[in-house]
């Protein structure tokens, strides 16, 4: 099946058979074509908690580029943020590092106001609702399926050429680093 969208596609395929007793037989399939290594970011923008646009594309290119997408009001996506601030911190001279809230506005959360990651926070003008059922910018724009909850946050580091290195549920300090490291040509 060719992939034409981000996010979950139902489908239903029907095998037909020649056996009269079971002429046919539907199945049911769920796509999630999720972004992989080796695939490019989409070229989005988002705005600060200040109204500043950011794009993506535009700030990682021909550089090594960390993605965070990850809600302020989750206490495990908190914490997550967090480290990346620890671990991403010493790198910031040598990469480039974004976050993306996929659901909460800037000043829903007492985290959104007080908490600086170092790195900018963006926020989707198109997510209008906190209700964690469905986010355009995790189920369209990167293609993972928020309906199957996936450890917050979602893990992009993408190489100087703008290719995917790493594409991960949860924020494990090692396999980012590692990751950075590698596309930044170390070891």
């Amino acid at each position: 099946i060719t992939k034409q969208a981000k996010g979950m596609i139902a489908h239903e395929i029907l095998i037909l058979s020649d056996d009269p007793a079971h002429p046919n037989q539907a199945l049911n399939m769920l796509e999630v074509p999720q972004l992989r290594p080796g695939q490019t970011l989409p070229d989005v923008a988002y705005q600060t908690a200040a109204g500043k646009s950011v794009s993506i594309q535009q700030t990682f290119s021909g550089s090594v580029g960390v993605l965070l997408i990850a809600a302020h009001a989750c206490p495990v996506a908190f914490k997550a943020l967090s480290a990346a601030r620890r671990d991403l911190t010493p790198y910031l001279n040598k990469i480039q590092v974004i976050g993306i809230d996929p659901w909460d506005k800037p000043g829903l959360t007492p985290e959104t106001q007080i908490y600086d990651y170092g790195f900018p926070m963006l926020f989707s003008a198109l997510t209008t609702k906190d209700d964690h059922g469905w986010s355009e910018v995790l189920d369209l724009h990167f293609g993972q399926p928020i309906l199957a909850g996936p450890p917050m946050p979602v893990v992009y580091v993408v190489g100087s050429d703008g290719k995917i290195v790493l594409a991960q549920w949860g924020y494990e300090s090692g396999a980012v680093l590692s990751a950075v490291e590698a596309a930044l040509g170390g070891p």
